[in-house]
């Protein structure tokens, strides 16, 4: 036995959502916040077309005339529609260009 030794873990930081609780039924038991931040943050649930959303159509008004679920998936696969406190995974520039 060790004496005067122990082993001290950080707790991880809770996430708001956890993407694999009810999964199976996504669509209808999931509030609209939980699906647009899941599809951003771990690419589930994402609502939209299977080659996604045209990030560039209806632009000028993307935050009142694109649904969560767009702005969600053009945000994380383009940088595009992000809300403020988000962020992408994509780099907005390419450095090997």
């Amino acid at each position: 036995a060790r004496h005067g030794w122990s082993q001290v873990t950080t707790p991880r930081p809770q996430l708001p959502y956890d993407c694999n609780a009810g999964f199976s039924k996504w669509k209808e038991g999931w509030s609209e916040h939980k699906k647009a931040w899941c599809c951003h943050r771990v690419g589930r649930a994402c609502d939209g077309p299977q080659r996604g959303y045209d990030c560039h159509a209806d632009w000028a008004n993307w935050q009142d005339g694109w649904t969560t679920a767009k702005k969600a998936w053009c945000c994380h696969n383009h940088n595009r529609g992000c809300e403020v406190g988000t962020t992408s995974s994509v780099a907005p520039f390419d450095c090997n260009a």
